[in-house]
């Protein structure tokens, strides 16, 4: 089953100095906390790394069934509530195999498992921090050690891929979310990746897309083939322009199907479906359906859609212990058991990263290359104050770089063939203070940042 533990780490004294020749600049979140910070470890067993490997491919292959079966069932999509008006532009999306690039699934590390929070594969933040950041914090301070930052050369592999196989066109237009500081380093990053790969690269303001007499998308003038988008699809189904998206011809990155991963019915929708697997939580529409298994139990209420925890609640019994504000409270909610994740005073999340998958077959290779935490104060809720930090773990001479051996399918029950392309990103919730564990989920704090990690041999 494998541990984990946070231990301190000494930070480098011109680490912001050194992110800004590598293009990172998000030191601060809206709400002023740090973005990235590394006065913390965290070190996982190798045992806890193959566990979260063979979860990781096990979820994911779980998830894409879940889809094929809401695409593919009268109502399938009303479950997830997508809009009527898009529902044929989320199929058509599912069935023309249109390509995933990557997502991060956040974990709960409860006695040794991974118990599924939620899937951010829509998208997913946090990228810059998860790969050079993390390469350049190994580079400086643990150069002897393993490491398991998201692989940027994956993700210009991925693009490379599509640009062969003509899946995405020769021009990808790069949209940030509107006014938004990260999404801007988010949107550096990928550009750089895209070129990379060989494509050429238009960064635009979504105010800026308009859609031509014949219905394709525009940017100034210029068609839009491909794009890659940090604005959401909860968001673009309900706006006006959703009427033109069967029939503009752009590719999205990631695809309208992955509304359904990123959306919070999901986790009720897997809990129905494969009640009792070991690494989920009782989730469902309503909080009988999780109190049902734990009376007087802890739980978690959720909008289908929300960012950085907004409008989450944390309850018992009815009342509420803790919860976060926000502009997602009129979405329709899901309840899920809460998990006491705290590691020595911290509420923590592990995230481990999917880059590309061939839909049905499922996945089209697997790495395991990093872990990284993130702090969130006040509350065990996660906020949008996230802050990242580097991981590693000790390398080893058993020829897999302290990484154990990948786990083989006989040993994994509730998979399918084949393996995602993966990486972990390690989060936690705690104010810095933070030391003792807290038996009560409402007495732990809770803040953003990621810390390195480690795995000994």
């Amino acid at each position: 089953m494998g541990t984990l533990r946070r231990l301190p780490s000494a930070p480098r004294p011109d680490w912001q100095a050194r992110a800004r020749q590598i293009g990172y600049t998000y030191f601060r979140n809206e709400d002023g906390s740090p973005a990235w910070r590394e006065d913390m470890r965290y070190d996982f067993s190798p045992q806890a790394v193959q566990t979260l490997r063979r979860v990781t491919e096990d979820l994911h292959t779980l998830c894409l069934r879940v889809v094929d079966d809401a695409i593919n069932t009268p109502g399938g999509l009303d479950v997830f509530h997508i809009p009527p008006l898009v529902q044929d532009v989320v199929r058509a999306s599912w069935r023309r195999d249109e390509p995933f690039l990557l997502g991060r699934f956040d974990f709960a590390w409860c006695d040794g498992q991974p118990k599924l929070i939620e899937y951010n594969a829509d998208t997913p933040a946090t990228v810059p921090e998860s790969t050079r950041m993390q390469s350049l914090w190994r580079a400086e301070v643990a150069p002897q050690a393993e490491q398991m930052p998201l692989d940027a050369g994956r993700i210009v592999a991925r693009l490379l891929q599509l640009r062969a196989e003509a899946r995405v066109s020769q021009t990808l237009h790069i949209v940030p979310y509107p006014d938004n500081t990260e999404d801007a380093v988010h949107a550096r990053y990928y550009r750089d990746w895209a070129q990379q790969a060989g494509l050429e690269t238009v960064q635009c303001e979504l105010r800026d897309l308009e859609i031509s007499t014949r219905g394709h998308l525009l940017h100034k003038g210029r068609v839009v083939r491909s794009m890659l988008r940090m604005y959401p699809w909860e968001l673009m189904f309900r706006d006006p322009g959703a009427r033109h998206l069967a029939q503009c011809g752009c590719v999205f990155l990631n695809p309208p199907w992955t509304a359904l991963l990123s959306n919070k019915a999901l986790l009720p929708v897997l809990w129905q479906r494969y009640p009792e697997h070991p690494n989920l939580l009782p989730a469902g529409f309503d909080p009988a359906a999780v109190t049902a298994h734990r009376p007087g139990s802890w739980y978690v209420e959720k909008p289908i859609h929300a960012r950085g925890g907004e409008n989450v609640r944390l309850l018992k019994a009815g009342r509420i212990l803790c919860a976060e504000g926000g502009t997602y409270g009129a979405y329709p909610k899901v309840y899920q058991a809460f998990a006491d994740h705290s590691i020595q005073g911290v509420t923590a999340s592990v995230g481990a990263w999917v880059i590309g998958t061939v839909l049905r077959a499922l996945p089209c290779g697997r790495v395991l290359t990093g872990l990284s935490a993130i702090h969130r104060p006040l509350c065990p809720i996660p906020s949008g104050g996230a802050v990242l930090s580097p991981g590693c773990w000790a390398g080893d001479k058993t020829g897999h770089g302290g990484c154990p051996p990948c786990a083989t399918p006989e040993r994994l029950t509730w998979r399918e063939k084949g393996e995602p392309v993966q990486a972990f990103l390690f989060s936690s919730s705690s104010s810095s203070s933070s030391s003792q564990s807290s038996s009560s989920p409402a007495s732990n704090t809770s803040s953003t940042v990621t810390v390195p990690v480690v795995s000994p041999s």
